[in-house]
């Protein structure tokens, strides 16, 4: 491995997430391809990107601010999963099996910046 992130689990579940988040969301309707879908997938691929920019940084105070942009990402993806679950395009045990994931990665993203 070259890149110190792609070491760090919670870089790798951050990944999966947003994997399974793709999947999920692949079949909304084609009025959301721009809306909500869009938005989702967005905010969920950032929680990995602003880790391993973070990991980029040459000081820990730069790190763990992009480590709480990451935190940030992952609160806007789990408060978009609800606009999904409010609008029916997700089931309830999807949505509690990708919010319970959430939860986890937020506490690794936490645990990481300590």
């Amino acid at each position: 491995m070259a890149f110190r992130f792609e070491k760090l689990e919670v870089w790798q579940r951050a990944l999966n997430y947003y994997v399974k988040i793709c999947e999920v969301s692949q079949n909304f309707p084609t009025s959301e391809i721009w809306g909500l879908r869009s938005q989702l997938r967005e905010a969920t691929l950032s929680i990995s990107l602003n880790i391993a920019e973070g990991c980029g940084r040459r000081t820990k105070v730069e790190f763990k601010r992009f480590i709480d942009i990451a935190r940030g990402s992952l609160f806007e993806s789990v408060s978009n999963l609800f606009a999904c679950k409010a609008r029916n395009l997700v089931s309830a045990s999807t949505f509690n099996e990708l919010y319970c994931e959430g939860e986890e990665i937020s506490k690794m993203l936490a645990g990481l910046r300590s």
